[in-house]
């Protein structure tokens, strides 16, 4: 009986042992998953400042180009419109737009088709209540970052102004492919709280629209999600100005990895519990 009990005591304080190791485990991954989640977002920050620097260049080269400022001293929108796309296969962006002095676009070029020209519109009468020259449009469809800059005759504050030009890229699927890479993760961007594009199987659709329809847009620290059957943590944060509509980046890290590894510990445990 006293080795009975000898035995009996050592298996519960050996399993008592690992079920803390296993406890230890688990919160350790959440630990660092939340690393990764942090360092995903640090990473997409790096890359959208690339993309942003580029694209302010490129529309602050347009606005001083003398045969765009000669253009606009057309004020003709057929004519505009017509010369404009040789401006637009130089900025080699995927939307590009003239506006006249008054704010009425004049130029309008875009490589989706879907992107109405009143979505233009409405967002320029936008930049001159904002003076913001970094914005995000959205229509059709679809999202695209745009940067704008004054076309004016010498400095924009002279109030020799000529007009705006504007050019964007669209955050398309590709973009969010790019950006999952980098940052290791899952993403989805979302206008206004409407899901836009996302890296997650289709079968994850409707649980991730629900997700950032829920967004606060207001950077969190992250949590714990399901999607359907699979387990992620999540961190929604705000990507657009706050003079800007609503535009957020959800990361997302899988808990699958760590998961599995846990259930092998737990099977483990249980074989030398069931062993002691």
């Amino acid at each position: 009986k006293f080795l009975l009990a000898l035995a009996l005591i050592s298996a519960l304080i050996t399993t008592g042992v690992l079920l803390v190791v296993s406890y230890r485990v688990q919160v350790r991954v959440r630990v660092e998953l939340a690393q990764a989640l942090d360092t995903s977002i640090t990473a997409f920050d790096r890359l959208q400042q690339q993309r942003e620097e580029t694209l302010e260049r490129s529309a602050s080269l347009l606005a001083a180009l003398p045969t765009l400022k000669a253009l606009m001293t057309s004020d003709d929108p057929a004519t505009i419109q017509d010369a404009s796309t040789t401006f637009w296969q130089l900025a080699g962006s995927q939307l590009f737009v003239l506006a006249n002095r008054e704010g009425t676009v004049a130029g309008f070029h875009t490589a989706v088709s879907e992107f109405p020209r009143e979505a233009a519109q409405a967002a320029v009468a936008r930049y001159l209540t904002t003076g913001e020259s970094r914005d995000w449009w959205y229509g059709g469809g679809h999202l695209f970052q745009v940067f704008l800059q004054p076309i004016a005759f010498g400095a924009p504050a002279s109030g020799n102004a000529l007009g705006l030009v504007a050019v964007g890229y669209e955050v398309n699927q590709a973009v969010a492919s790019d950006v999952s890479r980098v940052a290791a993760s899952e993403v989805a961007f979302a206008y206004d709280r409407q899901l836009v594009v996302n890296t997650l199987p289709t079968d994850q659709r409707e649980a991730v629209v629900s997700l950032v329809r829920a967004s606060s847009g207001q950077r969190q620290v992250p949590r714990e999600t399901s999607l359907g059957a699979a387990r992620f943590l999540e961190q929604t944060v705000r990507i657009s100005p706050a003079s800007a509509p609503l535009v957020t980046l959800t990361v997302l890290k899988s808990f699958a990895e760590s998961e599995q590894f846990v259930d092998d510990l737990n099977r483990w445990i249980i074989a030398i519990g069931a062993t002691g």
